[in-house]
């Protein structure tokens, strides 16, 4: 499982959590071009800017040994949280469950 980063010219734009770097890779093209996803802030700002996919530059930040995909996306939260990039919704999980989570994993933030 990975927790990746879209950049564009060095710019952090994306932070995202999967089991499947190649596949996600293309999920996120693919769904572009629909303009009806859960990650529309980050389409939009790609499309808005005329940023060619091929720019895109994907990355991975960690790759993590998670139990399930709550801890995946506990992980991909601390990136979130740490990072701040812009095309992102910042929540990755519901506060309640990433403060459970926390306090069983041993990370407080």
């Amino acid at each position: 499982m990975f927790i990746y980063k879209i950049t564009h010219n060095d710019s952090l734009l994306y932070v995202g959590s999967t089991i499947n770097l190649a596949m996600r890779k293309h999920a996120h093209k693919q769904h572009r071009k629909q303009d009806k996803h859960r990650h529309l802030k980050l389409y939009n700002f790609l499309n808005t800017n005329n940023i060619p996919a091929n720019e895109l530059v994907y990355e991975v930040i960690e790759e993590i040994d998670a139990v399930d995909n709550k801890h995946l996306r506990y992980t991909e939260q601390l990136y979130i949280n740490e990072y701040n990039p812009p095309c992102n919704h910042h929540n990755s999980m519901s506060l309640k469950i990433f403060n459970e989570l926390s306090e069983t994993i041993g990370h407080s933030d």
